[in-house]
């Protein structure tokens, strides 16, 4: 839908709310989850459906992983592949992947609107893990999670379909202190402890 960032207008500025303005009246946003012209959160209408596919794709990406690792043997009951993935250490490279999909699905899951903020700052996490760019890198996840991309065909694949979506969220602000802030906002969004 092409939407432009709005980074630099403040956010009571008249060009911002000329932006919000237009957004409604071309239908792009729901008008009531605008509160208010000032107001520092402007809510997407695409932004939610865009990150609910980034965890689809993010489980398709960890299947796959699972597959190639040979994980799904046969005689292993769902049961005991869970305590695997979660108590054995060969699978400990793992767990930061199957973290990020259950904050990101804990995070879609409250009634809050996401914004675009909020939407960068869960794409600088999956760039950072699966992509290793940006930070914070997982070295131990990518040392493994590399050489698989070569070994399967299938998870090569999936990471593919994972960049083309990720690719379509807004990138993270170029501000060392807006970006700290917005992974600091996402973080608390995504607390389900």
């Amino acid at each position: 839908m092409g939407h432009e960032h709005t980074r630099s207008q403040e956010p009571g500025s008249p060009g911002r709310q000329d932006r919000i303005h237009s957004i409604v009246a071309a239908g792009d946003t729901d008008p009531s989850a605008v509160p208010d012209i000032s107001g520092a959160r402007l809510y997407l209408s695409k932004i939610r459906p865009d990150l609910e596919a980034v965890s689809r794709a993010l489980q398709a990406v960890h299947r796959e992983i699972l597959e190639t690792e040979g994980a799904y043997l046969p005689g292993r009951s769902p049961l005991e592949l869970l305590d695997r993935l979660l108590n054995d250490p060969k699978w400990a490279w793992l767990r930061a992947l199957s973290q990020l999909i259950a904050d990101l699905d804990e995070a879609l899951a409250k009634d809050e609107g996401v914004t675009q903020t909020e939407a960068a700052a869960a794409a600088g996490q999956v760039r950072a893990l699966v992509f290793g760019l940006g930070e914070p890198r997982d070295e131990a996840f990518l040392a493994r999670y590399r050489p698989l991309l070569q070994e399967s065909t299938a998870l090569a694949s999936a990471h593919g379909e994972l960049k083309r979506l990720v690719d379509g969220l807004p990138p993270e602000p170029e501000s060392t202190s807006e970006k700290l802030h917005a992974r600091h906002v996402w973080a608390m969004r995504c607390k389900h402890r």
